[in-house]
């Protein structure tokens, strides 16, 4: 009995030594150069919510590179295997330093709650970038730069590395892709977005092993997409392909297999979708087949994102809605509509702790929600913002309005009459913000966050408020008497180019 127990106790120990081998020092940085110095082997370092780390200063900075004794790094050599122990090193590919690890295992970086990430300032630089590593876990991060680059500098980088882990980050562009690889093995890509990359979404090469998860990849641009060279089981699940540009598959070697997915691509720009195996259940949606994304010249239309056939469609509350609010009015229209932006925002209305747009504001009580991408991750003909509000009216019933803000002009408002009795949103498009504006005034609209009015901004200009339209119950009142520039009054846009989130922020105090 006695050498039984021992033999448990010995057991238990042997355990808790298994254990103890595989834990990790957990460290919580704040700064750029606290993640650097935190770098090592059996590490989870954490960023704490709402934290961005901007990398690039600290990598440049002479003291820094001395005390993490980070060298200058030959990213392009043939093999890394010489790189056994952790070590830091830096390359500069065209315009900045890129951050370079080699010899990692066992190293967590991950992101503590929402908008916690790491961004880089050089163009062509990935922002992190891993060399003969293993057991490295991404988790939680939103990771991408502040400009757009072209011909190299994607996301995240993996070269000769195994047992790698990315799951629920955002890998945003301005980088050329989201994720290169080259002889890697044991990929799990799970719950990650790939968006806004400026040629493709990923590039894997003589790598094998490689499953990606509940992933979207949409709003990248130019190039082939999917390249795939020579790699063994790469699978795809439950994955969604979107608003993309360019041929979506390049495989050789091997095909690929795709399991649940939903794509949705011109036919014409589907590449060698023979090499891409797809089970019964992965849905293929051609939009180009229905005219709405192709022109007459064959090419891909940038005003696929201005969609407004829905405006005329009639849209019906759940039945478990007892008494909706503004996130109900906004998730019913963002649910038919095939705009990033909106379809982005009724996902993040609908559950805030996993929003995906860079600013956001959910005010309940005043019955008010602006969404907008910053000036880095704007997309080239998507919306900058939406912003959507609602007032009550005579009637007993509400008017519902949603502003879609495009780049210089503010044309895209649409209003909806909400009845309580039937739960049915009606379209109500004789009513508009315009009546009353003398022509050759060209005007931009913002919704009050609080309040009635309407403020008109004439667009010609891109600097003055020109009126108010405020709401009686009924309709709208045009108001001339608080108008600035040649009326009379102050201008609220005081010169610089125009950018229509900035001129909403100035407008809306609130956002930081």
């Amino acid at each position: 009995m006695r050498k039984l127990f021992v033999l448990i106790v010995l057991g238990l120990l042997g355990l808790q030594n298994v254990d103890a081998a595989k834990k990790q020092t957990v460290k919580r940085v704040a700064t750029a150069e606290e993640l650097i110095r935190a770098l090592g082997n059996d590490t989870r370092i954490v960023i704490p919510e709402y934290t961005v780390l901007k990398l690039t200063p600290a990598l440049e900075s002479e003291a820094v590179r001395a005390a993490c004794r980070i060298g200058q790094f030959d990213s392009y050599a043939n093999s890394f295997s010489e790189f056994t122990t952790p070590t830091i090193g830096w390359a500069d590919p065209y315009d900045g330093k890129e951050i370079d690890l080699a010899g990692f295992s066992n190293l967590t970086i991950e992101g503590e709650g929402a908008m916690a990430g790491i961004i880089v300032e050089p163009r062509y630089a990935y922002v992190l970038s891993f060399f003969n590593c293993r057991d490295i876990t991404l988790r939680n991060l939103t990771l991408g730069h502040t400009d757009t680059g072209h011909c190299e500098g994607g996301v995240v980088r993996l070269a000769e590395c195994s047992s790698v882990v990315i799951e629920g980050c955002d890998l945003y562009g301005c980088g050329t892709e989201g994720i290169g690889t080259e002889r890697s093995s044991g990929l799990a890509c799970k719950n990650t977005i790939i968006r806004d990359c400026s040629y493709q979404i990923m590039t894997l090469s003589h790598c094998r092993d490689f499953a990606f998860e509940g992933c979207r990849f949409y709003n990248c641009r130019e190039f082939s997409l999917i390249n795939v060279g020579f790699c063994d089981d790469v699978t795809f699940t439950s994955c969604e392909m979107y608003d993309n540009d360019g041929d979506l598959f390049s495989v050789s070697g091997n095909p690929i297999r795709l399991y649940g997915c939903k794509i949705t691509h011109p036919a014409y720009r589907m590449g060698n979708s023979e090499m891409a195996i797809m089970d019964e259940s992965t849905e293929v949606v051609s939009p180009d087949e229905e005219g709405d994304y192709e022109r007459g010249d064959g090419t891909e239309d940038t005003d696929q994102y201005t969609d407004w056939e829905w405006d005329t469609t009639p849209l019906t509350l759940p039945a478990d809605v007892a008494k909706p609010t503004i996130r109900d009015f906004v998730i019913a229209a963002c649910d038919v509509s095939r705009s990033p932006l909106l379809t982005t925002l009724g996902a993040s209305v609908r559950n805030p702790a996993n929003n995906e747009i860079d600013v956001l504001e959910i005010d309940v009580p005043n019955g008010y929600i602006l969404a907008g991408t910053t000036e880095e991750n704007h997309l080239e003909g998507d919306y900058r913002a939406v912003e959507c509000c609602y007032w009550r009216m005579n009637n007993g019933h509400s008017l519902f309005a949603i502003n879609q803000l495009f780049d210089y002009d503010a044309l895209g408002m649409r209003f909806y009459e909400y009845d309580p009795k039937t739960r049915v949103l009606t379209p109500r498009p004789d009513i508009t913000p315009y009546d009353g504006i003398p022509a050759g005034v060209f005007c931009s609209c913002v919704l009050p966050h609080v309040g009635k009015s309407i403020q008109l901004v004439e667009t010609g200009n891109y600097y003055h408020q020109v009126a108010t339209q405020t709401w009686n119950g009924e309709r709208f009142v045009l108001d001339w008497t608080d108008c600035p520039s040649q009326f009379g009054g102050k201008p609220h846009y005081d010169g610089g180019e125009f950018d229509m989130l900035s001129y909403i922020k100035k407008y809306c105090s609130y956002i930081k």
